[in-house]
């Protein structure tokens, strides 16, 4: 049997808080205060925003929406206030185009060397981009730090 486990936001579970057909309560911990339920089946975005639930699966659509909107303020802070080049792990590397009509660029690089780049005129395409990079390799939130003045091959966003 399926087990999709939701976090209470606001209110501790109960009869009247949640959606019917829970089937466990969870208990509350340092991250989740108010403790969640189990159910035995998903529960739609209706639900889970009609009662302010949050899944606990981060994989889940509505988690993956969160970080990347999380994501894509840092990083558009980041680039606006340095608009220097950005590592993104240790394979690519964000950087304003010289090549006109296009505003960014993704560089390749594979054992330190540029292997090919992607042109991004539309900046939320380049976030979804970087983001997508990042997630399949982390699977977690992300951070946008700009790179070290140093040493441009830094990793300055996300993991090594």
């Amino acid at each position: 049997m399926a087990r999709h486990e939701y976090w209470m936001r606001y209110r501790p579970p109960g009869y009247a808080t949640v959606p019917q057909g829970f089937t466990a309560f969870l208990p509350a911990d340092t991250e989740h205060q108010f403790g969640g339920v189990v159910y035995d089946r998903p529960l739609g975005r209706e639900d889970i925003e009609r009662f302010e639930l949050i899944p606990a699966d981060p994989r889940h659509p509505i988690n993956l929406k969160a970080d990347f909107e999380r994501f894509h303020s840092e990083f558009m802070d980041a680039m606006a206030a340095n608009g220097e080049t950005y590592r993104v792990g240790s394979d690519y590397l964000v950087s304003p185009s010289t090549v006109p009509g296009v505003s960014w660029q993704l560089t390749h690089f594979t054992a330190g060397v540029p292997t090919g780049h992607e042109d991004f005129d539309n900046f939320d395409e380049l976030a979804r981009r970087v983001w997508g990079l990042q997630w399949q390799r982390n699977r977690n939130a992300l951070q946008c730090q700009p790179p070290d003045q140093d040493d441009t091959l830094t990793p300055s966003i996300g993991g090594p």
